[in-house]
């Protein structure tokens, strides 16, 4: 298949992947990007790649779902449901989180714990914004681990990306 058999948002072909950067950089016909900003708003998303910065290895033997959080409005974060698809996150108090590493899996430092996607800014020139705190605190909490005592020293490959 072609790149450009993809319909855009415009009803003009565009490479396959690309009909969702047009619809939030606004690109108008002929490839043009649309600059009256007055006709709506542009969403803005962020996603964390939440890594391990502990030092040390351990087995988990909890870890939170994949699916839809919520935020609370005592600054906690809640498991809303299962979901494999972030399109259903509708506020800023809502997200979606992917875990990388399961029960019976081990951390260790520098691993992918997961992704977390949700609407709205999460960084801002001062440093990450309380909101996104909130969001790393609440997942890490939900990871339960048990120490393994005399651990070999985790030594990244050089050559794996």
């Amino acid at each position: 298949m072609p790149l450009t058999s993809q319909v855009g948002g415009n009803g003009a072909a565009c490479p396959e992947g690309v009909d969702e950067v047009s619809r939030v950089l606004r690109i108008g016909p002929g490839g043009h990007l649309d600059d009256d900003r007055t006709g709506g708003a542009v969403d803005v998303w962020s996603q964390l790649i939440m890594k391990e910065p502990g030092e040390g290895v351990e087995r988990i033997l909890a870890a939170p779902h994949t699916g839809a959080w919520h935020l609370t409005d005592g600054g906690g974060l809640t498991f809303d449901h299962v979901s494999n698809d972030w399109h259903d996150i509708t506020t800023e108090d809502e997200a979606f989180f992917m875990r990388v590493y399961a029960p019976g899996d081990f951390k260790f430092h520098g691993a992918d714990l997961g992704i977390l996607v949700t609407k709205g800014r999460m960084q801002t020139a001062d440093g990450l914004t309380d909101r996104c705190r909130r969001y790393i605190e609440g997942i890490r909490a939900q990871y339960h681990t048990e120490a393994i005592p005399n651990a070999p020293a985790v030594m990244p490959l050089a050559y794996v990306k």
